[in-house]
């Protein structure tokens, strides 16, 4: 996690100085601030019972890019938003597989809607989209071969879904079809990172 609270429960990134607590499960963090990483807190026991489990460098990263009282706000004791945006739609960021369950569990925590952002950079887009095309300027059609649950999400309101196909661009969903099987046709527009953070007035780092 990025943010651990001290003994007056005041937010704060890793430091040396003092001792800090995991603001879900009150249990003892460790600052990791090493050369490579980014600086993360750590849970001592390897025995956690709660939310707040180690995170990947690309989820910390992205993380780096909002202000502190947005970043691992706690919506009930037991869940977080990644981040939580002033207006109370939160933003999750997601590098691994998650199951539909767990997707429908999240968004009910966040009644007021979910942005999602799925990390495909280390997957070879050439070999899972086929046909991809320019509709019109920054709009793109394409067939996946072997579509996921990501698309059977996409019918849920309040909700948006992002892909992110390099370091620095990103594909929002904005149309699929589900009568094309077996490829799924769907469409996306394209932006850059920097126009995804411009929409909450935050810049790329």
């Amino acid at each position: 996690m990025m943010y651990a609270i001290n003994q007056d429960g005041v937010k704060s990134l890793p430091s040396k100085e003092g001792e800090f607590y995991c603001p879900c499960c009150a249990s003892k963090v460790l600052a990791k601030m090493g050369r490579i990483k980014i600086h993360h807190w750590s849970h001592l026991s390897s025995e956690i019972n709660c939310d707040s489990r180690p995170m990947s460098e690309w989820h910390l990263e992205w993380q780096s890019h909002f202000p502190p009282e947005m970043v691992e706000v706690y919506v009930n004791k037991k869940r977080r938003a990644d981040v939580l945006l002033p207006n109370n739609v939160a933003i999750e960021f997601q590098n691994s597989p998650i199951s539909i369950e767990n997707v429908i569990e999240r968004n009910n925590h966040h009644k007021d809607g979910v942005i999602w952002v799925h990390n495909f950079i280390e997957q070879t887009m050439n070999k899972q989209f086929f046909n991809k095309k320019e509709i019109k300027k920054g709009l793109y059609r394409a067939l996946w071969k072997n579509p996921t649950l990501i698309f059977d999400r996409h019918r849920f309101r309040g909700e948006e879904i992002y892909f992110q196909f390099s370091e620095q661009t990103l594909g929002k969903i904005c149309w699929v079809d589900y009568s094309t099987k077996p490829y799924t046709s769907f469409s996306f527009y394209l932006e850059t990172k920097k126009d995804f953070l411009s929409n909450f007035n935050l810049q790329a780092k």
